[in-house]
């Protein structure tokens, strides 16, 4: 009775961490409007030249490397763009609000 009881309780705090979660999901991982940079990820065995041409021959415009050899940040006018991605072996597709990772230093920074 009594685990019933903290089960209970705790109830309302995880359904609130899940629907949150589910909410920046959702917000991250929204196809990105035509021309707005996007983030292309390969399988990890995908190396960054073939990725590069796997997403120029999507119709892409690549922007630059992501933070990873097989993420490629880019863009294109065309709204079939990220299905173009998907066939040609993407297996994410995101918007590239912060796709590159942890900040490369400036000159300067003395971290």
């Amino acid at each position: 009775m009594m685990m019933l009881r903290q089960l209970i309780a705790v109830l309302p705090a995880a359904v609130l961490a899940t629907v949150s979660l589910a909410a920046i999901a959702a917000m991250k991982f929204a196809p990105a409007e035509p021309g707005e940079p996007i983030a292309a990820l390969f399988m990890p065995d995908v190396s960054a030249d073939d990725a590069f041409l796997r997403v120029v021959s999507a119709g892409g415009y690549v922007l630059r490397p992501g933070g990873l050899p097989s993420m490629i940040i880019a863009r294109s006018g065309d709204p079939d763009f990220t299905a173009a991605l998907y066939r040609n072996g993407a297996v994410l597709v995101a918007a590239a609000n912060g796709a590159r990772g942890c900040p490369e230093p400036t000159p300067g920074d003395s971290r």
